[in-house]
């Protein structure tokens, strides 16, 4: 009674009556009531009450069964877990272990649950109990929701034509701006490809007129070698014999040897590297295999060493074949260790024993190529320059040799750029790509070249 009566007690006794009175005629909590839907109001105030003198008739109260916790400790009440462990403790509290329950009455309060077959008999029940007032009440609020709602969807429909509206005349003026564009477009398209065959139709002119110049000065200069010829015949033949032009040789720091390699046929229409628009230097005249018209830094201007760079191109694109086929082989196959890492492993001899033995056998190797090559201009092996055992050499081997190489050396350089980001083999990397082509390709896999320069900082 005391936790109650502080509890209600700032109220007074005239405002808890107040309350009470207002909670039990207020007609929205009593329809909630009638409905089904709640308890009534009231009945906390009566609870409270009844509780509260009923503790003036009792010394100690054990309660069983109690889910809430609230209600209990508010008036003091102490909980157990069954009517038996109830009993013991009340005997124990008043020290008789043989007192007995004198008197046994239900609690004088209860809820029940209405419960209802469906909607539409919650719905009947609720409108037959609805009190006038309340009813007044929900039909003009009824009535307010439902021209509110009819003004916003009014509201919303307008809005929403007008930006359709809106939209239709923008892509509209957006169509005809792009038609306006593409047309000019293809105007201007027009007019350079006009301008490039001008273009291209006056340098064919002035290459004919070039070549008919040279022609005609080469001529000349054989009339004028042969009459000088014929003015020495008999008196100095040496001086002829001297004056008589030889094979055009190219000399280095290393000695002398003849002309780059090349077709037994050149290729005067071939494809250029940038298609029709290719301008091709005039030392690029399609006798070299390979020749695609592509020199932007000028280095074939050199005479003296364009057979430097032609075989450097050839060793440097056979190293790129045999490696790409040895590492792809070797993964197909099943190697247990990975190509990039061969390098550390334990093999039969030390080391420096396997290096000693490349060394030797590199060297001499090289020595040998180097100096047919200087002697024959072409690479061989040991005594055969150029090596060609099975006469495969033709125009169209030496072309398909240079482009084979020349994308060997483009799939060397991708497979060591990804296996630097991926950390995996070329046919790994290719399985990955191929089950996973938005999540494995070169945009997300160089999110891992941070990961690998801290693998590799690591190791240093």
């Amino acid at each position: 009674r005391a936790i109650f009566e502080e509890a209600v007690g700032p109220l007074g006794p005239e405002r808890f009556e107040t309350l009470q009175e207002r909670f039990a005629n207020d007609d929205k909590l009593n329809d909630i009531y009638r409905a089904g839907l709640g308890p009534a109001a009231v009945h906390g105030f009566y609870m409270y009450t009844w509780a509260s003198h009923g503790m003036e008739k009792v010394g100690k109260v054990f309660v069983v069964g109690a889910t809430d916790d609230r209600g209990p400790d508010a008036l003091g009440w102490e909980k157990k877990n069954s009517v038996k462990e109830a009993v013991a403790a009340a005997r124990e509290w008043m020290g008789d272990p043989d007192a007995t329950a004198t008197f046994w009455q239900a609690p004088p309060v209860g809820y029940a649950r209405v419960s209802v077959g469906s909607e539409q008999e919650r719905a009947r029940i609720a409108k037959e109990s609805e009190c006038p007032k309340g009813q007044a009440k929900r039909l003009k609020s009824e009535a307010e929701t439902k021209e509110a709602e009819t003004k916003e969807a009014k509201v919303a429909t307008e809005k929403a034509e007008k930006a359709m509206a809106q939209k239709a005349k923008a892509d509209a003026e957006a169509t005809k701006a792009m038609m306006a564009r593409m047309g000019q477009a293809k105007k201007e398209e027009e007019v350079k490809k006009e301008e490039a065959k001008k273009e291209a139709e006056t340098k064919e002119q002035a290459k004919k007129e070039e070549a008919k110049t040279e022609e005609a000065k080469k001529q000349e200069a054989e009339k004028t070698q042969a009459k000088e010829l014929r003015k020495t015949v008999g008196s100095n033949a040496a001086a002829v014999a001297a004056k008589t032009p030889t094979e055009p040789s190219t000399s280095t720091a290393s000695g002398s040897f003849k002309k780059p390699r090349a077709l037994a046929t050149p290729r005067t229409e071939r494809a250029m590297w940038l298609g029709a628009v290719t301008v091709a230097p005039a030392h690029l005249d399609g006798a070299l295999p390979g020749d695609q018209g592509f020199d932007p830094l000028g280095l074939g201007k050199d005479g003296t060493r364009i057979a430097w760079y032609q075989e450097a191109e050839l060793v440097h694109g056979r190293w790129a074949m045999a490696a790409v086929v040895g590492i792809a082989g070797a993964e197909a196959s099943g190697a247990s260790s990975s190509w990039w890492s061969a390098g550390s492993a334990q093999y039969a001899l030390p080391t420096n024993a396997l290096l000693a033995v490349q060394f030797l056998a590199m060297g001499v190797l090289e020595l040998k190529r180097l100096r047919g090559f200087v002697d024959f201009g072409e690479s061989g092996v040991a005594g055969s320059f150029p090596f060609d055992p099975l006469h495969l050499a033709s125009d169209g081997t030496k072309i398909a040799e240079v482009k084979h190489g020349r994308l060997a050396m483009l799939a060397f350089v991708g497979i060591a750029a990804q296996t630097v980001v991926y950390r995996v083999a070329p046919l790994a990397a290719l399985r990955d790509h191929v089950e996973s082509p938005f999540q494995c390709n070169v945009f997300q896999n160089v999110q891992h070249l941070g990961q690998t320069f801290e693998f590799v900082a690591s190791t240093m």
